[in-house]
């Protein structure tokens, strides 16, 4: 795997769907992963819950890329976070694959790429903060080193 990327679901509304400034995010999210991704094969997995699923939509529509979504990667009040499990489905899932993109929420956007740089790479001392809605966290693999994407202008 060359690029394991966490990124938070966009902005939404009262009825818990994305809104069009949770949609405009996801675009300029979906620019900002071209930048980062080459010729390789894709994998983009998503929580299942509404507003993640239509924040697939948007990257899956902008990057030429289909999706698939899980209970595993969904957390909130209802859905307790399970890192291990999800770790689990996402290695399961993501071989063979050069570019390994999730969209998930808060709690996993904190965790998940702390867990694959120390299990998956040996990046220990890596510290990371919470990503706004609609931003992510890009491990690139091969040069162990750790961003949020989309940087500011």
């Amino acid at each position: 795997m060359k690029n394991f990327i966490v990124a938070r679901h966009g902005s939404y509304d009262e009825s818990l769907n994305l809104s069009p400034s949770g949609e405009s995010q996801m675009k300029r999210l979906a620019q900002a992963l071209k930048q980062v991704l080459d010729e390789g094969s894709i994998l983009l997995l998503s929580s299942s819950a509404p507003r993640a699923i239509q924040s697939s939509q948007v990257l899956s529509d902008e990057i030429g890329v289909a999706f698939e979504n899980f209970d595993e990667l969904w957390s909130d009040n209802m859905h307790r976070e399970n890192t291990t499990r999800a770790m689990e489905l996402i290695l399961d899932k993501s071989s063979g694959f050069d570019h390994v993109i999730i969209m998930t929420h808060l709690e996993y956007s904190e965790s998940l790429p702390f867990v694959f740089a120390e299990k998956e790479l040996g990046m220990s001392e890596l510290y990371l903060c919470s990503v706004p809605k609609g931003e992510a966290w890009h491990i690139n693999c091969s040069k162990k080193t750790c961003k949020c994407i989309p940087e500011e202008s």
